[in-house]
C-alpha cells in the first residue's frame, strides 16, 4: 500500500508538472517577454530624448552667433519645450511600464486563479483513486490531513 501511494505522488507530481506547471512558467516567460519589449521601447525613447538635447545644444550654438536678445529668447523658449517633451516622454514612458507591469500581474493573477481550481481537482481525482484502494481508517484520516495542509500551503505560496 505504501509503495502504491507513492507510485500515485509521483504519478500525480508528473501530471501536475506535465499540465500545470510548463504551462504557467510558458505563459509566465511570454509576459516577461512583453514586459523586456515595453522596456526597450522606454530606452528608445529615452535614446531619442538624448538625441532631441543634442540636436538642441547644437541649435543654440548656432543662435549664440546672433544679438544677445535673441539668444536669451531662444533659450528660454528652447528650455521649457525641452523640459516639457523630457516631461511628456517620461510620463509615457512610465505609463507604459506600468501599464504593462498591470497587465502582467492581472494575467498572473488570472492564470493562478484558473490553476488553483484545477489543482484542486486534481488532487481530489488522486484523493478519489488512492480512497478507492483498501486502506485502514488511520491511514486515510492522515492522507486527507497532509492533502489538505499541502494544498493550503500551494494556495497560500501562489
Amino acid at each position: 500500500i505504501f509503495i502504491a501511494q507513492i507510485i500515485n505522488f509521483f504519478i500525480l507530481l508528473f501530471i501536475l508538472e506535465r499540465f500545470v506547471y510548463r504551462p504557467i512558467l510558458k505563459i509566465i516567460k511570454q509576459r516577461q517577454k512583453k514586459i523586456e519589449k515595453v522596456e526597450e521601447k522606454a530606452q528608445s525613447l529615452e535614446e531619442q530624448m538624448k538625441n532631441f538635447k543634442q540636436f538642441e545644444k547644437d541649435r543654440m550654438a548656432e543662435t549664440d552667433k546672433k544679438s544677445n536678445e535673441i539668444i536669451e529668447s531662444a533659450k528660454k523658449t528652447a528650455q521649457e519645450k525641452q523640459d516639457q517633451i523630457i516631461q511628456q516622454g517620461k510620463e509615457e514612458a512610465n505609463k507604459i511600464i506600468e501599464s504593462a507591469k498591470n497587465f502582467a500581474q492581472e494575467k498572473q493573477d488570472k492564470i493562478i486563479d484558473e490553476a488553483i481550481p484545477k489543482i484542486n481537482q486534481l488532487i481530489a481525482i488522486a484523493l478519489e483513486k488512492i480512497i478507492a484502494k483498501k486502506i485502514s481508517s488511520e491511514d486515510d484520516r492522515k492522507m486527507i490531513e497532509e492533502t489538505l495542509i499541502e494544498s493550503k500551503k500551494l494556495i497560500k505560496n501562489n
